[in-house]
């Protein structure tokens, strides 16, 4: 109901500027979606707080989360948690909502569970931030990718996803060529068989 999730938004700090758009937001979710009204209104929350989001930009989140759950092999109940999931990692990174909500989208469509890939994705992309130090490590990232190691640390300065999708592809190469995909992860520190997972199926 309308003044159940008006309680929720209450109890979540939502103040009484955005409550009345973040309650209609909530509503439509609720009715639009696979999400009910609580959950949605506890999850959107959580991630506008984690993200430092206006709430005056709910409504816009809660369209883009229906426009994904629409083009995508998933629900919008699993892209909400998998960015909730996603969101601390994303903050601390510097990464926008439309990459956190991107990312969410296309690991929800893969069946990757959110918890796990969650944690998997925040310690892949926390592992790659040590890159920055340079160094070996850079070194060894940059050959995984398949380019040089200056190439690889400017892609992650200007846009950690785009370092990651180029991990990917060398991760990708490897594998379609017969190679050790597994071994090469595990040489740079992602031998979690959780984290294997995820990135072989990304």
């Amino acid at each position: 109901s309308l003044a159940g999730i008006m309680e929720i938004a209450g109890q979540l700090g939502v103040g009484k500027s955005d409550l009345t758009a973040f309650t209609e937001t909530i509503a439509n979710l609720g009715v639009a979606t696979n999400l009910s009204g609580e959950e949605a209104a506890t999850m959107l929350a959580q991630y506008a707080n984690i993200m430092q989001m206006p709430l005056s930009d709910i409504d816009r989140l809660g369209s883009v989360i229906v426009g994904l759950g629409n083009s995508c092999a998933t629900t919008e109940r699993d892209i909400a948690e998998m960015a909730q999931r996603l969101a601390g990692t994303g903050n601390l990174l510097g990464l926008n909502n439309a990459q956190v909500m991107g990312l969410s989208a296309t690991m929800a469509s893969l069946g990757i569970n959110a918890e796990a890939g969650g944690s998997a994705m925040s310690r892949t992309l926390q592992a790659n931030a040590a890159v920055l130090s340079g160094g070996d490590e850079l070194t060894r990232f940059a050959q995984a990718a398949g380019v040089s190691a200056q190439d690889f640390a400017q892609a992650w300065r200007g846009d950690p996803l785009a370092a990651l999708d180029q991990l990917l592809a060398g991760v990708s190469r490897v594998n379609a060529s017969g190679g050790d995909a597994t071994g090469m992860l595990a040489d740079l520190g992602l031998n979690d068989l959780t984290v294997v997972d995820t990135l072989l199926r990304l």
